[in-house]
């Protein structure tokens, strides 16, 4: 039985883990869930103390996250997020996007709109459940209330970009 306190999940038994452990918290004045999801019946503490790191540090992940998001959209031409903001914001009405405070007759409305996305959940593979090659995956929305569509940055252990993809 050995032990290991993970934030926000308190105390995990490495030797005997469940498949799924959810959890919410605030960040930024929004609410982001969190969800462990685990394959194997154990844990390396290897493995744990990485996942610790992820727990203890969303706000450094969140920064270089939005690096890897403003590279992707730079992309313009294969880029997921230049193409999930033109989606959204010929999709929202005036006052919609005046409620999330972009301005449609800006030139640079699809940079202001990708500046607005909130994360709203973190998701841990640390085993690969589910076939994932991510070890965590960073989804972002611009409201759950105005659209289910997320850009999903996907990253490894050591928070290296894998994948950025647009996903429901």
């Amino acid at each position: 039985m050995k032990q290991f306190t993970l934030p926000y999940f308190g105390e995990i038994d490495l030797d005997n883990v469940e498949e799924y452990y959810n959890e919410e918290i605030s960040y930024k004045d929004n609410i982001v869930r969190l969800d462990l999801n685990i394959e194997e019946s154990s844990i390396k503490e290897p493995i744990a103390i990485q996942m610790k790191n992820v727990l203890n540090n969303i706000e450094a992940y969140d920064i270089r996250n939005r690096e890897y998001i403003d590279a992707d959209y730079a992309k313009e031409e294969d880029g997921q997020a230049l193409e999930f903001a033109s989606f959204h914001l010929e999709e929202i009405g005036e006052e919609i996007s005046e409620e999330i405070g972009i301005d449609l007759q800006a030139e640079d409305k699809n940079i202001q709109f990708i500046k607005k996305l909130k994360l709203v959940r973190i998701g841990m593979y640390p085993d690969g459940k589910y076939g994932s090659t991510s070890f965590a995956v960073f989804d972002y929305c611009i409201d759950q209330n105005i659209s289910d569509q997320l850009l999903v940055v996907k990253v490894d252990a050591l928070g290296n970009l894998l994948d950025i993809a647009w996903e429901s």
